[in-house]
């Protein structure tokens, strides 16, 4: 049915606009679909409205298009998958209503893709630009009668086809598979137009596999793209991780100069291209302008740029001797700085040497960086608040910068097998490196005196160092020691979470049974609940529980289950030891992640796969995933489930019937042709 217009007065028109425009406006919507009945002219200020774009007019003119006549919507269905692509769920719903409501059908998969008998070019155009989509590729091989994309395309090609294709090739991938497939199909100019719009940064956007088709494809269309090096940096500017990948895999070398200039271009830019800068500079040859190039990352770049220099100036230290030597040097230049964060860097890379002659200059730096933290200290409350942020960044920095010397210290010690009191007399240290003990002591007890180490325990409450040792040498310690180590943990005059916790571990690792109760108490917030799982995987692993101390343990940890910030590390916990506590929770609370953890839990108690039954209807696509998993397994488990399947498979959603198909196909593959 043709919609007619009817002429009528301009002042006529303009009242109809007027009101028609207040009831749109004002979420009238039952008299905006009245006053289109009684003047379809006003279809066009619908229209109008609808190419507004924005998400709050494509909202109101859905409404107003489910209160239309089929006759009408079929107008409009390029708003209507514009609805269905918003990502607001309430748009997309009313979208889904729409196009239900026009082709007849209740499963929306099924609508969506019937609506091809429908569809003009403004939406063919827009299923091709979202071509990635599986129901759109349905509705264009619907819609063309094909059996594949790459005929489809043939059959509806025209020039406003190939620019969509050529530049949405950056968003879909499979686009380079049907070019690739019609490209010696097309004429001179179907492929004039084909080159003009494609760019070589394709060639930096995806995997390697289609890297390799894309390349088949630019040679087929014979693409030059000969890029001067002023280009490359643009395209570093534009597209960061994709210009890197061209560089590399199209092998181009870049002079020195270019080099120069990407540093001058990404050294102060932000954390994401000075990382590409850093890539850049690693594929130069080794050099000692290449070190050059990474220390000036070490002093002005960010997070992950920072890291990527410190891991390539490592691996040449590890391949190359004389720039190894020349890096040292520099490295220990920098440590000289009294600039913490160049000082940090510095140091990560000597502790790659770690030669014993450092050891006065490194306990030299030691006490200026503590002296340092001193002084800041003192000057922390002199300013105002920013001053005291910033004081307090570098008193942080002081720290980490300690903390890598001792670490490096104790690598001295351990590789020197030098005893730490004798590295005390020695080097005249006027107070202990508790980091450089911990270290030591973790890895060899013999180079430290542990029940000096006690004492130094009980006096400053250093539990966190103790706990580290115990740790990695629990299995070391003699029955005297153990009993000795309880007893100061047991009385050191603190409190809090980091303490309750460490105690939790200490008696876990020495096995102090008689503590479970206590265990129990202290575990009461996030630092201690981990250390709780700790403990009763340590019990567990070494057999010391009776099945009723497992049974009152292991509900504690069901619990965390509720809480988002503890169940990554429980769901861990019941995937190592599964329990029937855990199910009905996991089952329960509908988690995604826990749908191999639920597997295992079956796997080890079959008889809780019936439970599963009446969850198919509350929560389908979680047990569907299991059920799947468990066809991979076990299929005589899932027998009884085939007939249920089969009569849920035409009320379920297009991913739900995929994996009923799946299940059917791994346990019962004859009785598919019942779908």
């Amino acid at each position: 049915m043709k919609i007619q217009f009817v002429k009528k007065p301009f002042n006529v028109i303009r009242v109809y606009n007027m009101e028609f425009m207040h009831y749109f406006n004002n979420g009238k919507y039952d008299k905006v679909a009245k006053e289109i009945k009684r003047n379809p002219e006003l279809l066009q200020e619908l229209k109008k409205e609808l190419d507004k774009g924005d998400k709050e007019s494509l909202r109101r003119g859905l409404l107003v298009l489910k209160r239309l006549d089929n006759e009408i919507v079929k107008n409009f269905l390029y708003y209507v998958f514009l609805g269905l692509d918003s990502g607001n769920r309430f748009i997309s719903k009313e979208a889904e209503f729409i196009i239900k409501k026009l082709v007849g059908k209740e499963v929306v998969e099924e609508a969506i893709v019937e609506s091809y008998k429908y569809i003009d070019d403004r939406v063919l155009y827009y299923l091709i630009e979202h071509i990635d989509n599986p129901l759109y590729k349905k509705i264009i091989l619907k819609y063309t009668n094909c059996d594949s994309l790459d005929k489809a395309i043939l059959k509806i090609i025209d020039r406003k086809v190939l620019e969509i294709l050529s530049e949405n090739i950056y968003k879909n991938k499979c686009i380079v598979d049907i070019l690739l497939k019609i490209v010696d199909k097309l004429g001179d100019e179907e492929k004039k137009i084909l080159k003009e719009h494609l760019s070589p940064i394709i060639l930096g956007k995806w995997d390697k596999n289609t890297y390799k088709k894309t390349k088949k494809l630019f040679y087929k269309l014979n693409v030059n793209y000969n890029l001067s090096e002023d280009c490359i940096i643009n395209l570093l500017k534009n597209y960061k991780r994709e210009a890197l990948n061209l560089i590399v895999r199209e092998n181009i070398r870049l002079s020195d100069e270019c080099y120069s200039k990407i540093l001058k271009t990404l050294l102060y830019s932000d954390e994401e291209l000075q990382f590409i800068g850093v890539k850049l500079i690693s594929l130069m040859d080794d050099s000692k302008k290449k070190v050059d190039f990474l220390f000036k990352f070490l002093s002005h770049g960010n997070g992950k740029a920072k890291t990527a220099a410190i891991n390539e100036l490592k691996k040449i230290i590890k391949t190359n001797k004389e720039l190894a030597d020349y890096i040292e040097n520099k490295a220990i230049c920098n440590i000289k700085i009294m600039n913490m964060s160049v000082k940090i860097s510095s140091l990560r890379l000597l502790k790659e040497y770690s030669k014993k002659e450092y050891l006065d200059f490194l306990i030299n730096e030691h006490k200026k960086i503590k002296n340092k933290i001193y002084q800041l200290d003192r000057e922390k409350f002199k300013g105002g608040f920013r001053h005291l942020l910033f004081i307090e960044e570098e008193i942080r920095k002081c720290k980490i910068a300690l903390n890598i010397i001792e670490s490096i210290i104790a690598e001295i010690c351990l590789k020197n097998r030098i005893h730490y009191k004798d590295l005390k007399i020695a080097e005249k240290l006027g107070y202990e490196f508790y980091k450089t003990i911990e270290i030591i002591g973790s890895k060899d007890l013999s180079l430290i005196d542990f029940d000096e180490f006690l004492e130094d325990v009980k006096k400053y409450c250093l539990i966190t160092h103790l706990t580290e040792i115990i740790k990695n040498k629990y299995k070391n310690l003699d029955e005297e020691k153990a009993k000795k180590v309880i007893e100061i943990v047991e009385n050191l005059n603190i409190h809090g979470d980091i303490y309750d916790a460490n105690k939790i571990i200490i008696y876990a690792l020495l096995g102090k049974k008689d503590k479970l109760g206590e265990i129990l108490k202290l575990a009461n917030n996030y630092q201690t609940y981990l250390a709780f799982i700790f403990a009763v995987k340590h019990f567990l692993k070494n057999k010391l529980l009776s099945d009723e101390e497992i049974k009152l343990l292991i509900p504690k940890i069901a619990e965390m289950l509720y809480n988002k910030r503890l169940r990554k590390e429980a769901l861990k916990f019941f995937e190592e030891f599964p329990s029937k506590i855990a199910f009905p929770i996991l089952i329960s609370e509908n988690i995604d992640d826990a749908v191999d953890v639920i597997t295992k839990i079956i796997l080890t108690y079959p008889e809780l796969i019936y439970s599963l039954k009446e969850r198919l209807y509350s929560n389908r696509r979680m047990v569907l995933k299991v059920l799947y998993n468990l066809s991979k397994y076990k299929r005589e488990m899932l027998e009884d489930f085939i007939y249920i399947l089969i009569i849920l498979y035409n009320s379920s959603t297009y991913e739900e019937r995929k994996l009923i198909k799946d299940i059917i196909k791994n346990v019962k593959p004859e009785y598919i042709k019942f779908l």
